[in-house]
This record gives structure tokens, C-alpha cells and sequence, in this order.
């Protein structure tokens, strides 16, 4: 509650507590899922330093049993480690992703497998390796239409919403009822307020396809002059998923070139005029 409303002094000390409170020898799944804690709430923060070095200590040692309540440890510190530029740690996400494939499986969990192939998604997308993401992700909307998991694919935020719509448009779902389910799971995502409030209201008519709300953010971003990897660590997405934004909304605004796409938005409304390049 108190990083929703971004009182991160509040934050520290509560955190702080917890750990003090679980370090002790009978405790240790606990404090390992407070540690997870700190590199989720990091991440929240987009402080991605932070959110590295908590989900390293987050990680069990290997004389503790792959027990269910610490695979939320494993989810952060994949989430942790897709923020890395660096290659070998977004392979080692998509290792720990497979890994919890595995457990899943033998655990006969759906909505752990479906997870573990959200995880998967992200990563193989985190490796520019669109192929295998949507793959991922088509078996997990495939798994997930019988039990109608929502929250669990929302919860991933807009880069799996961007890659939900790119797996619709690729045609690769050929069943109707997943194709229905894999729509009502983008409807279910946060939007932003609706134009009107910004005096905007229908602007977006005039484009071949309207921005996605995070196409939004990194256009806002552009107009402040903000270079790819600045663009990244805000929004705690990677420089690749950046680049792919701005080359998307190149096309939608028919404009290329960031001077001109950010004119072009300046002059539809998109952003207001008062901010400069």
C-alpha cells in the first residue's frame, strides 16, 4: 500500500522490520520471500539495482525442497533479471522459467504452468526472439481458456498486453474459443483515462491504429528527449521492447525519425504543445 502511493521511506521501514523480524535460523523460507519482497517493491520503484541484488539473496539454497510458496521468489527474480541488458541473464531467466515448467508439470498445476509459459514469453521477447514468445504464449492462453484465468496474465502489465495483441494479429490461435478468451484478456487490462480528460477526446480516430496506452508513455517520454535506455530503466523495460515501441508508433503516426514523430504527436494532440524536444 504505501509503494502504491509511493511513500518509499514508509516502504524502507516496513521492510526493514519484516526482515529483521524473519531473520532467524527457524525462518528461512520466510525471510527468503521478504527478500523477494524488497526486489518486487525495487522493481515498482524502477530501481533496477536494487531489484537485482534483493533477488539474488531471494534465492533458496539448495538443501531447501522446491516448496510452492517460494516459487513467487523465483517469479520476481526472473522478473529481476529480464530488466538486465545483459544476454546471459535473460537466458538465465528463460532457464528459470523452464525450470518452473518442470515443476509444474509434475505438480499437474495449471495455473503454475500457465505462468511458467507467461515467464517464458517474456523472456524468449526479452532475447528478440519473437518466434518462440508467442509460441510460449500462445500455450499459455490456450491452457489458461478452460479455467478463465484473468488476473494472472494481467498482472504481467503492458508489455505482456503488447504481446498478447501481437499473438492475436499473427493468426497463430486458429481455435475461436481461445481467440475470444485471448481478447478478453486485453480488455481486462488497466487503461489509461479515457482521452477526454485531457481535452483530446477522438484524436486517436485519425490514426490507422490507435496507441497502446504503453506507446503512450514512451511518446511522452520521446518528447522529453529521453535516449532508449533512458526510456527503459523508466518504464523497467528493456532498450529492445523501446525500440520496438518507437518503431511502432513511427508506422501508426506515419512519421520517421524522432524529431518528427514527436512533431507529428505534438500536432494531433497526442501530447501537449508546451513540451519541447
Amino acid at each position: 500500500i504505501y509503494a502504491t502511493h509511493k511513500q518509499w521511506r514508509q516502504v524502507e521501514e516496513t521492510t526493514a522490520s519484516l526482515i529483521e523480524f524473519d531473520s532467524t535460523p527457524l525462518s528461512e523460507e520466510r525471510l527468503i520471500l521478504a527478500y523477494s519482497l524488497q526486489a518486487r517493491l525495487a522493481l515498482m520503484r524502477g530501481d533496477r539495482e536494487s531489484a537485482w541484488r534483493w533477488s539474488l539473496r531471494s534465492k533458496p539454497d539448495a538443501h531447501l525442497p522446491s516448496l510452492p510458496m517460494l516459487e513467487l521468489a523465483t517469479v520476481t527474480r526472473i522478473l529481476a533479471l529480464l530488466t538486465s541488458d545483459k544476454h546471459h541473464h535473460k537466458q538465465q531467466a528463460l532457464e528459470e522459467a523452464r525450470q518452473l515448467q518442470r515443476t509444474a508439470e509434475t505438480s499437474s498445476s495449471t495455473l503454475r504452468l500457465v505462468k511458467a509459459l507467461i515467464l517464458q514469453a517474456l523472456a524468449w521477447d526479452a532475447l528478440e526472439d519473437a518466434d518462440h514468445a508467442l509460441q510460449a504464449l500462445k500455450q499459455a492462453v490456450e491452457l489458461g481458456q478452460w479455467d478463465h484465468f484473468t488476473r494472472i496474465f494481467v498482472d504481467f502489465g503492458p508489455v505482456l498486453e503488447e504481446l498478447l495483441s501481437r499473438l492475436l494479429k499473427s493468426g497463430l490461435i486458429t481455435n475461436k474459443a481461445a481467440t475470444d478468451y485471448g481478447i478478453q484478456l486485453i480488455a481486462a487490462f488497466p487503461k489509461l483515462a479515457d482521452a477526454s480528460s485531457n481535452g483530446s477526446s477522438g484524436i486517436e480516430d485519425n490514426l490507422i491504429e490507435p496507441l497502446t496506452p504503453r506507446e503512450g508513455e514512451v511518446l511522452e517520454l520521446l518528447a522529453h528527449r529521453l535516449t532508449d535506455r533512458e526510456i527503459a530503466e523508466t518504464l523497467v523495460i528493456s532498450p529492445y521492447t523501446v525500440r520496438r515501441h518507437v518503431r511502432n508508433i513511427s508506422n501508426k503516426l506515419g512519421e520517421h525519425g524522432r524529431h518528427a514523430v514527436v512533431e507529428q504527436a505534438r500536432s494531433l494532440g497526442l501530447i501537449p504543445p508546451v513540451q519541447l524536444i
